[in-house]
């Protein structure tokens, strides 16, 4: 039994990965309360913990090799607890801005660190299991805590960031039943991933890899970071859309009548379970469409950007948002593993480098909309949806052809 709670308690760790755009859809609510405040910082209380994420991405390593990996994901659960706290019982908007930076600086410290703890304690197939798990509570976790914070908007504004509380529990949990890991192990895991690296590589599997490594090695060489670069800035501007769809949906429902903030809720429900279904057949996507992944995947966010724009019900909006998340979950890992292949010798430094472009563009979007609106042709939410439409699915042309050319 001690077992399966230490495993549980590890997993459930997972479920706050994915929580920030839980109250994503009480912006209208929040705006509403906090009139004095411009509608695209009242905005950023659902994208500035992407932007904090990245810096504490940055040092979780550094922080776990001086205290401890139990210790450094224990301390961001606990920040996410204090972020719940302050955001649901001081009516303050600089406060609960903070609180929700605060809330990116927890999930980053135990985001990265989650895959060295079940390194640590599981081998083998076990190991394996656990990160399918892992993935599959990540996904669980944006489900359950949208859900719930949907249902918390029917007491009022500030109801909706109780659901964070969940993380109390979680950290009890996880101080209780999972055991100390040593100061040093995140160091330790690097160096026996060398290891097994070497002693894995029998003189067979040099002759028999030398060529594909040397492609690899000429290709990284012959491109430089010029694909990295040009990457980093797709997600980028990719990103920027993706969360205007998260941010505005709510607006759209609400402004045109034909829904609540808990019925805007049910949109980024459906974005999780549609990401959640993404990420579990997404192996046998890429097995299937290979390079027109990313093109299918834009494809997808522009016929959910055309179909929200032009909504004149729910029904439309809640499609687009199941689709959403099937599109970019089909994108964004795509990308990571595209420029792990092409520089197979920096795969955690350029993953890293994705990772920050999407969380830069994701934080700054509600003023990218903003600008945009100001624009004459994109003063309506719908021309601005209709402009994410036409962004969308001219990269995916110019994916289609690109693809065609080089078969």
């Amino acid at each position: 039994m001690k077992k399966q709670m230490k495993k549980f308690s590890i997993l459930a760790i997972s479920l706050m990965t994915a929580s920030a755009p839980a109250i994503n859809a009480a912006i209208p609510m929040l705006a509403k309360h906090f009139s004095n405040v411009p509608l695209p910082m009242v905005e950023m209380l659902t994208t500035i913990p992407s932007l904090f994420l990245i810096v504490s991405i940055l040092f979780s390593n550094w922080i776990a090799k001086k205290i401890g990996l139990k210790q450094t994901i224990m301390i961001g659960v606990a920040l996410i607890v204090v972020s719940a706290l302050g955001s649901s019982l001081v009516n303050n908007f600089a406060f609960i801005f903070a609180m929700r930076a605060l809330l990116g600086l927890g999930v980053g410290l135990f985001n990265s660190l989650l895959v060295a703890v079940v390194d640590y304690f599981y081998q083998g197939q076990e190991r394996t299991q656990t990160f399918g798990f892992q993935s599959a509570f990540e996904g669980l976790g944006g489900i359950i805590i949208t859900f719930i914070a949907g249902q918390l908007m029917r007491i009022n504004w500030q109801a909706p960031f109780w659901t964070y509380g969940l993380a109390l529990p979680i950290l009890l949990l996880f101080m209780i039943f999972v055991p100390k890991i040593p100061k040093n192990q995140t160091q330790n895991l690097e160096n026996d991933s060398q290891e097994v690296t070497e002693e894995q590589t029998e003189p067979s599997d040099i002759i028999e890899d030398s060529e594909a490594s040397a492609n690899k090695a000429e290709t990284a060489q012959r491109h430089g970071y010029g694909r990295l670069v040009g990457y980093m800035a797709f997600i980028f501007i990719v990103a920027i859309f993706y969360m205007i769809i998260g941010v505005k949906v709510s607006e759209v429902i609400v402004n045109r009548g034909f829904g609540t903030s808990t019925d805007a809720s049910y949109v980024i429900l459906l974005l999780s379970i549609g990401a959640t279904l993404s990420g579990f057949i997404f192996g046998n996507l890429e097995k299937h469409l290979k390079r027109l992944m990313m093109p299918c995947g834009l494809t997808l966010l522009g016929l959910a950007s055309i179909l929200i724009g032009t909504a004149h019900n729910n029904i439309s909006v809640y499609i687009a948002g199941f689709i959403t998340g099937i599109g970019f979950r089909m994108i964004l890992p795509h990308i990571i593993n595209a420029v792990n292949r092409l520089y197979p010798a920096q795969t955690a430094s350029v993953a890293t480098c994705i990772l920050v472009s999407y969380n830069l563009g994701a934080a700054i979007s509600p003023y990218v909309a903003a600008g945009l609106m100001k624009i004459s042709a994109f003063n309506s939410i719908g021309n601005l949806f209709m402009l994410g439409t036409g962004l969308y699915l001219c990269m995916a042309i110019i994916g289609f052809i690109y693809n065609i050319i080089t078969r």
